[in-house]
């Protein structure tokens, strides 16, 4: 436990209730931000910019317990995305959720996007944006 964090071990109700507030405090700040035009972005401002891409897996969008109507319905925005940045000839970098069968993770979460299952798999979508496992 983390010192004067809690005194116990939290409960998967006070859990959830945490992530739900970070994700709410994530979203307030990011909706504060001015919006800019993807066309300003990738003009030649001479700006280094890349594209990171995070956990637009199959165990998000498409096969298991997580997976969710509303990730799916991200993938051809984030696909789209992706598309301009590399016709920049800009760097495209992927990440995703991945776990070993006894991660802590679940003891919070379902079992999801264990490694070498077809959760764990980039989108098709994203094509060859992540080197391969």
């Amino acid at each position: 436990m983390i010192e004067g964090f809690m005194n116990e071990a939290p409960s998967e109700t006070t859990t959830r209730a945490k992530v739900i507030e970070t994700f709410e405090a994530i979203q307030r700040y990011l909706t504060s931000l001015p919006r800019l035009r993807l066309s300003e972005l990738l003009r030649g401002s001479g700006r280094k910019i890349g594209l990171i891409v995070v956990d637009m897996v199959d165990g998000f969008c498409r096969h298991g317990d997580l997976a969710s109507p509303r990730v799916e319905a991200l993938v051809p925005k984030v696909t789209a995305l992706v598309s301009a940045f590399k016709d920049k000839g800009l760097p495209v970098i992927a990440l995703a959720d991945t776990h070993s069968p006894e991660s802590p993770e679940f003891a919070v979460f379902r079992p999801h996007c264990v490694s070498g299952s077809i959760e764990s798999d980039i989108v098709e979508e994203l094509g060859p944006t992540a080197a391969p496992r």
